[in-house]
């Protein structure tokens, strides 16, 4: 793609030129800040989403405490910008689709001129990687978590405009484009989530049922599990179990270990099946921890805290480790290796009849920190075979799921790479770097199709019907 003919120096951090018919203005020139008070709070709830900007806090996975009345809340109307201030830095802003009401630590601004602004583009433009650089600067405090953009700086910050009819145009190309990478990286998505649902269903089957499709079945006598192989037994977990340890939990930076350096785990290190290293905070120099809570090998850990569908996963441990210690939203014991499998014990509580009655015995006021007890997961009922089959029950496990976990990361790998492309492109479009005047909307699909996959050949579909999701296990072959 080409650039614009002429340009002229601005001297930005962030952007050193602009075409030479485009402004620099300052939010003050294009906002006013708006402070409408709701005297019943009764009308539409909103919140501002990073990753969609304005939404409906009903449609939103928001696990904040509710206020019993919303009364004296900030109105906005579609088409006004509203800044979270705590957030700004990172996406906590957008132009608002909707009449409604809003925090009062929320700011309302609404452009000025317009029928000289696409709210649009400058929806596009705000939530741009560039310009969130210059609200990280802007925002201050002495924790970054708690970073705050005053109003003031934002209507002092420099803010790209280009003219109506080129903000129009800019809007028309990427909402095309834009839309076409979605639904991309919703297709990739999807495909994801189908190798999840194959994952679980290899680990309902084979700790449930076995690997012989043919085996005769007999009443398990818990509901929750069925029906099972001859030959296998119910077993309470607690009869294979070491005692439970909880972890330790000291306050923490919040970035991960290097170098072997001492930190902590914490709660989504247990996830998925083989537990996450990475998920760890560095733990603050001068503090002595414990020794006995370091992670060893073949300990199994199990989530204590966390949402419902993920309080209670678990995941094994397979080699020491000198440098991460337990935190105490996990619990960790060691099984009898001689009479239960370890990984097969792993998967046992991570099966769907498992899930079942972990959930079931979750408790807590807030729906995004649910606790269970160590009761629940020592009174946990597996079904157990033999020693030799658990252990090839537990290998053939490990095999199918390797194989799923593979294209799992090809998947992920895909949606960052489109992901990164999106935000390249609409930086790119938004600061005028490329000139996308003139181009019909029908040419930048086409146009949009070439430059993502280039170098990308997994993106090289035509087809509609290849965008499709099909069955993974297809896909592997």
């Amino acid at each position: 793609m080409k650039g614009y003919g002429e340009y002229k120096e601005i001297s930005l951090p962030w952007l050193n030129k602009i075409p030479s018919h485009w402004k620099v203005q300052r939010g003050k020139q294009l906002f006013m800040q708006i402070n409408a008070r709701s005297a019943s709070g009764t009308e539409e709830l909103l919140s501002v989403s990073a990753a969609h900007g304005v939404v409906k806090r009903k449609n939103a996975n928001v696990t904040m405490f509710q206020a019993t009345s919303y009364a004296g809340y900030k109105l906005c109307w579609p088409d006004d910008l509203v800044i979270n201030s705590l957030w700004a830095w990172q996406q906590g802003l957008g132009f608002s689709k909707y009449h409604g009401i809003i925090s009062t630590a929320y700011s309302v601004f609404r452009l000025r001129n317009t029928e000289a602004s696409n709210p649009r583009y400058y929806n596009y433009f705000v939530r741009g990687s560039d310009y969130i650089w210059e609200l990280y600067v802007r925002s201050k405090g002495i924790w970054k978590s708690r970073y705050q953009l005053s109003d003031d700086d934002f209507l002092r910050s420099p803010i790209i405009s280009p003219p109506r009819e080129e903000q129009d145009q800019i809007v028309r190309y990427l909402d095309a484009k834009v839309g076409k990478i979605d639904k991309l990286i919703k297709i990739k998505q999807q495909q994801i989530a189908l190798l999840k649902e194959k994952k679980q269903a290899i680990i309902n089957q084979a700790v449930t049922k076995g690997l012989d499709p043919n085996a005769p079945m007999k009443d398990s006598g818990i509901a929750w599990i069925g029906q099972i192989p001859e030959g296998w037994e119910v077993k309470k977990l607690k009869r294979f179990m070491s005692k439970i340890v909880q972890g330790w939990s000291p306050q923490c930076e919040n970035r991960p270990a290097e170098n072997n350096e001492l930190c902590v785990l914490k709660v989504g290190c247990v996830n998925d099946i083989h537990f996450d290293e990475t998920q760890n905070k560095i733990l603050p120099e001068g503090l002595r921890p414990p020794r006995d809570l370091f992670l060893k090998k073949n300990m199994i850990l199990v989530s204590r805290a966390n949402t419902k569908n993920l309080v209670g996963l678990a995941s094994f441990v397979e080699k020491d480790y000198k440098n991460i210690l337990l935190c105490d939203k996990i619990y960790s014991f060691f099984v009898d290796t001689n009479k239960l499998n370890t990984k097969f014990a792993v998967y046992a509580i991570r099966s769907s009849p498992s899930r079942g009655h972990i959930e079931n015995s979750t408790s807590g006021a807030s729906s995004s920190m649910q606790n269970i007890t160590q009761d629940t997961i020592r009174e946990l009922n597996i079904a157990l075979p033999n020693i030799e089959e658990q252990n090839l029950i537990a290998n053939s496990c490990d095999e199918k799921i390797t194989n799923l976990s593979v294209l799992r990361d090809i998947y992920a790998q895909q949606i960052a790479t489109l992901t990164e492309y999106r935000t390249r492109l609409i930086s790119d479009v938004v600061t005028g770097k490329v000139d996308v005047r003139g181009l019909a909307v029908s040419d930048t699909c086409e146009e949009e199709q070439k430059n993502v996959i280039d170098g990308h050949p997994w993106l090289a579909q035509e087809d509609e019907d290849e965008y499709s999701v099909d069955d993974p296990e297809e896909q592997m072959e």
